[in-house]
């Protein structure tokens, strides 16, 4: 069962791009393989499924220790730079490349970083630092929900400090595993959380 929860926000939408920020808790450039992957192993030629075309898969990989376990993805509206968390508390920031045909090809220029705790400082410990899952916010933010100690952070631009937001009632019964695993912003500025 898949429970739902609407929060306002104001409305106004702009792209958060991470990296941009100095401390405790930047990021680092990183080195990103990508390997294409098709739609379908058993029929690597197949591009399409009624009307709907595959612009392309990507497997992820790196030789960094803290790169991997990523819960949470968020691309630009103009589908150029991404940003994605893990459940390590790690954040990675990348620009998207395309091909000649406007397929997906890979990444450039990533960058992963540590997110920070209320102090500015890295997350580590593994129980607070579970970022499960993450969307745009109205003023160029990420606004990332962390599981274990269920809790919803704003990250805005240029600033490693988050500033907490209030969570829906119903989270602080949830158990420590089943927070938030998906949140999105709507057309009206509203937050959608869904929860197991």
């Amino acid at each position: 069962m898949i429970s739902r929860y609407l929060f306002p926000l104001p409305v106004l939408f702009l792209v958060w791009l991470a990296g941009s920020a100095a401390g405790p808790a930047s990021a680092d450039p990183v080195a990103v393989e990508a390997r294409p992957l098709p739609f379908s192993a058993e029929d690597p030629g197949r591009v399409a499924v009624g009307k709907l075309r595959f612009r392309g898969g990507l497997h992820l990989t790196s030789e960094n220790p803290r790169f991997g376990g990523f819960s949470g993805l968020g691309v630009s509206a103009d589908g150029t730079f991404l940003v994605a968390v893990s459940d390590k508390g790690q954040r990675l920031s990348a620009r998207v490349v395309y091909d000649a045909g406007g397929n997906l090809a890979g990444l450039a220029e990533a960058d992963l970083g540590p997110l920070a705790d209320l102090r500015g400082f890295p997350l580590t410990d593994r129980d607070d630092a579970k970022a499960e899952a993450m969307s745009p916010g109205v003023e160029g933010e990420i606004i990332v929900a962390f599981e274990g100690e269920h809790r919803l952070w704003r990250y805005l631009p240029g600033r490693v400090v988050p500033e907490p937001m209030p969570p829906p009632d119903e989270l602080a019964d949830m158990p420590p595993n089943s927070g938030i695993k998906a949140l999105t912003l709507l057309n009206d500025g509203r937050l959608l959380a869904l929860t197991p």
